[in-house]
């Protein structure tokens, strides 16, 4: 599966906006259905996987009674991204990287602005 990186600006800027985030993101609890694994690399700098887990019907080969039987799964869809410099980086598609930006959103109950920066190749500079 491709992956892409999505660029968003944080607002308001604020000093140290990986801290800030790491705090509240790492006071979530953990449910069945998303969880957050972070590490602070430094004040302005985060790392972090959002797991999204579904279940899901899947068929399996029964061998012994020789037939097809369905059973639930689980399956985890992780989501790399960082924080820095005011800014957040998703590593994924646009699914995953909208259930992250609304899980953000809804932690800090809207007070902070997270809009996507638009980038091209030709425009980026190395």
């Amino acid at each position: 599966m491709a992956s892409s990186i999505f660029l968003y600006e944080l607002l308001p800027h604020t000093i140290h906006m990986a801290s800030v985030i790491y705090q509240m993101l790492s006071t979530l609890p953990d449910n069945e259905e998303s969880y957050f694994n972070l590490e602070l690399l430094s004040e302005d700098e985060l790392a972090g996987e959002f797991v999204i887990v579904h279940t899901v019907d899947e068929m399996y080969y029964d061998a012994s009674a020789r037939k097809f039987k369905q059973r639930q799964t689980q399956i985890a869809r992780v989501v790399k991204f960082f924080v820095y410099n005011n800014h957040l980086e998703i590593w994924g598609n646009k699914s995953n990287a909208n259930h992250l930006v609304f899980a953000i959103s809804d932690t800090f109950h809207n007070q902070i602005s997270i809009n996507l920066v638009q980038t091209s190749i030709e425009t980026m500079q190395i």
